[in-house]
């Protein structure tokens, strides 16, 4: 629209500046009403697009099945800077920086690191100065070189518009700090290359399983693995607010990009999920109750793709359906106009038209895990909360040709905290707070096994491509034998082939490579780990 009344060629390339944000307005106008216009009164999702081009500033209204497009203002630079001062508060404190007591009036950068990891002083840069306190006028203790290892010991603390970290390097103990206006000094330890001659793990091989590689940074125990190709991802944790992106697995050393929301608005992530058709697509919902999706590709000239506004807080769950059209997301409480339970509420969306298919109500306890079967016909959930005693410690299986609910998988007495479809579709696995595996056939909705694998609770599973292996993870801190194994299971027989230890906290995921030959681990610890077989594969 805006090429046609320009008569030039508008790209986003071209544009000075552009951002978008989502609404719901309350009737076809979008908010831009025009006089002896008549508006049908039904709420319409749209997006806000605001085009900064050739010295003005273009508010564009377009309806979420892009059936409505509005010009609403037209501005120069200007009149949309007094239309809409910003206003500087010199008491401002940034809420998401995590040193205590920062500086009012300042902005920090997002922080890579967090204590307890190695990490380096930026390869290629300057030195980075050591002092006795967090604080550029306190004494110099000495110098960290470019590629230096050091422990980090504590902080972060705020001091002269920095972060600060207190550091071990090489037996001298000090404060060094982190970056500054979008530069980095430090960073975390780029994990070692991974062989490319590896075999898919397999029953056979498993026990010639080892860590490849290992990355610490500020991370959450959230990750998973793109479908196709040789991408991943992990989220960052609190201070860093993003997704951290392997690129490529197997093209050297394993040095991830963090991806970040807005500086204007970022907030901590909690869940995710790879398009199974676009390798670079993700779907993540975050703690406010948004869901996102992004296209984390290296090249990709727009990250956010999608919007939602789906729950009031803590999308806690995401799931991509087989044929990258929808996605299912649930929170606490969902934001629908469907006359169901909100509470614990499934939302599943229309990627091309932004829509809600359906909002599936009927869990009474927080949803901990949802998955597509592989033909989408399906929708599995499951769910529990608190004591090990909670009701709802189900296992519920959705139509998703009709919305209706299917069946309720009763037999866990624990929280459940993970469910996944086996590849084939024949079977569905799900994981509890006692350490319980159970695996149902999906025709039947019976049981065909019930293993007792664990000590403690069970957070993660996840299939081998072929379907033949099962990994199961987990672990409690607070337990005598914390159990931070990776387990993994033969499916057909149940017997346990590799047991893989190194994990030192709670394990939150485990996913295997789309190509069967690495299997990726991520801990509370801030810990992501790569496995694979010692048996050489293909190179092709």
């Amino acid at each position: 629209d805006l090429a046609q009344r320009l008569g030039v060629a508008v790209s986003l390339n071209t544009l000075d500046d552009w951002r978008w944000a989502q609404e719901d307005f309350g009737d076809t106008s979008l908010g831009c009403p025009q006089p002896d216009v008549t508006y049908a009164q039904v709420v319409t999702p749209a997006y806000i697009f605001t085009l900064t081009y050739a010295g003005k500033v273009y508010d564009y209204r377009v309806s979420a099945d892009r059936q409505i497009v509005i010009l609403c203002s037209e501005q120069t630079l200007e009149e949309a800077a007094a239309a809409t001062p910003t206003p500087v508060d010199p008491n401002y404190t940034d809420p998401y920086t995590l040193c205590f007591n920062p500086e009012p009036g300042l902005v920090y950068q997002p922080t890579r690191l967090t204590i307890g990891i190695q990490a380096q002083v930026t390869t290629g840069g300057a030195p980075n100065n050591l002092r006795a306190e967090p604080n550029t006028s306190t004494q110099l203790l000495g110098e960290i070189p470019p590629g230096a290892v050091f422990t980090v010991q504590d902080g972060p603390q705020c001091g002269n518009g920095l972060l600060w970290w207190q550091v071990n390097y090489d037996g001298a103990v000090g404060w060094t700090a982190e970056g500054e206006g979008g530069d980095y000094w430090l960073e975390p330890i780029p994990g070692r290359a991974l062989p490319v001659a590896l075999a898919p793990i397999t029953a056979a091989n498993a026990a010639t399983i080892t860590e490849l590689s290992r990355v610490e940074l500020n991370a959450t125990a959230v990750l998973a693995a793109s479908r196709e190709g040789a991408v991943a991802a992990v989220l960052g944790g609190r201070g860093t607010d993003g997704l951290w992106v392997f690129d490529n697995l197997f093209a050297g050393e394993l040095r991830p990009r963090l991806l970040r929301t807005s500086p204007d608005t970022p907030t901590q992530f909690l869940s995710l999920d790879f398009s199974p058709t676009n390798f670079t697509h993700a779907v993540i919902g975050d703690v406010l109750g948004n869901v996102r999706v992004w296209d984390v590709g290296s090249a990709a000239r727009l990250q956010e793709l999608t919007f939602l506004q789906g729950h009031q807080n803590d999308a806690g769950a995401v799931a991509y359906a087989p044929d990258g059209r929808r996605i299912a997301s649930v929170g606490s409480i969902a934001n629908t106009l469907a006359q169901i339970d909100k509470n614990n509420a499934i939302i599943v969306w229309d990627l091309a038209s932004i829509a809600q298919v359906y909002a599936l109500g009927g869990h009474t306890t927080r949803v901990n895990s949802l998955a597509f079967s592989p033909d989408g016909a399906l929708l599995a959930s499951a769910s529990g909360a608190g004591s090990l005693n909670a009701v709802d410690n189900t296992v519920r299986l959705w139509d998703m040709n009709s919305g209706q609910p299917l069946a309720t998988l009763e037999g866990h007495a624990a929280p459940v905290r993970s469910i996944r479809f086996s590849p084939d579709g024949t079977l569905i696995a799900s994981a509890d707070m006692n350490g319980v595996i159970m695996l149902w056939d999906v025709a039947t909705r019976a049981q065909s096994s019930t293993w007792q694998v664990a000590s403690t609770g069970l957070v993660t599973l996840a299939f081998s491509p072929d379907g033949a292996l099962l990994a199961s993870a987990g672990g409690d801190p607070n337990a005598s034998s914390g159990d931070f194994a990776i387990h993994l299971w033969d499916v057909a027989t149940g017997a346990e082939v590799a047991r893989l230890t190194g994990h030192t906290s709670t394990i939150g995921s485990v996913a295997f490579s789309a190509d069967g030959r690495v299997l990726l681990s991520a801990d509370d610890a801030r810990s992501v780990r790569f496995w694979g077989t010692q048996t050489a594969g293909s190179t092709g």
